[in-house]
């Protein structure tokens, strides 16, 4: 039996990724990406499924795969613009108090840039029918006595993502 040629490919770049290199667009929401201070690649993974014999149980590889959350960390602006963003689209995507308030669910579309060692975009992982699940709460604290910018957290489901290298093509 022949093998795909993707089981054979080699590592060509030595060098290692860095973790602090890359750029998160919300392609509806450009306001959000330039604060955010760290995102993720979602696991992926296939549940199994038990065979059953006579002899010995074993598994097998399941049908469905399933995708880990996209998770986003990001600084909120002073006036507060990124984190209401998320904030409203959840309310919007959710269910509305009035009908005036009512719109379609807003889906969109997420691209995590990785860049290479020269901080030059590498691999791009796009994000299809992406919406926000929950975002975090925002903590005031009077007794800090340095200056803490606020953080918050969103957490967002998609379904699907892929993974592009620097010319476009999928390579996963």
């Amino acid at each position: 039996m022949s093998q795909s040629t993707w089981v054979k490919e080699k590592i060509n770049n030595r060098n290692f990724l860095a973790p602090n290199g890359f750029k998160l667009s919300l392609i509806n929401f450009p306001k959000i990406s330039f604060y955010c201070q760290s995102a993720n690649i979602p696991g992926i993974s296939i549940p199994e499924i038990t065979i059953p014999t006579p002899f010995r149980d074993y598994p097998v590889a399941g049908t469905e795969t399933e995708y880990e959350d996209l998770r986003v960390n990001f600084l909120v602006d002073e006036d507060m613009t990124n984190y209401c963003t998320i904030h409203k689209w959840l309310r919007k995507t959710g269910l509305a108090e009035t009908f005036d308030e009512y719109e379609n669910p807003l889906e969109g579309q997420g691209i995590l840039e990785i860049l290479n060692s020269n901080w030059r975009p590498n691999i791009t992982i796009e994000y299809d029918d992406l919406f926000p699940v929950s975002i975090t709460p925002l903590e005031f604290d009077a007794t800090n006595t340095t200056v803490e910018y606020l953080t918050a957290a969103a957490v967002f489901k998609y379904k699907i993502y892929r993974i592009k290298n620097k010319n476009g093509d999928v390579i996963s």
